[in-house]
């Protein structure tokens, strides 16, 4: 399960074209994508993500709540490109092994 969440996160919010990600930014609604994403680190688990530098107001504020469910309905309705889920899974495998070869590793 862990794994899944990971590469969904990955997914969403892992590079500037990510899938979540890239909207945001190119959204010019605010000045950087903040949220950690998907965490577990508390007793239940959460996904946060939002704007830095966004206008003052509720308009504003709607119109970044706005775009990320809409993005998060477009991909739950067309889901994401093999090559993506391929290149996360990727990426997450090759995390995965560094830390299990890091000297830090207790």
């Amino acid at each position: 399960k862990k794994l899944a969440w990971g590469v969904l996160n990955d997914l969403l919010l892992g590079k500037p074209s990510a899938a979540l990600q890239q909207p945001l930014l190119a959204s010019k609604l605010g000045s950087a994508v903040v949220g950690g994403g998907y965490g577990a680190s508390l007793q239940q688990a959460a996904f946060s993500v939002g704007l830095k530098g966004v206008a003052p107001g509720d308009e504003a504020k709607g119109r970044v709540s706005a775009l990320i469910l809409e993005t998060l309905d477009s991909i739950a309705e067309s889901g994401f490109e093999q090559s993506a889920v391929e290149a996360s899974m990727n990426t997450i495998e090759f995390r995965l092994r560094a830390a299990s070869a890091s000297p830090m590793k207790g």
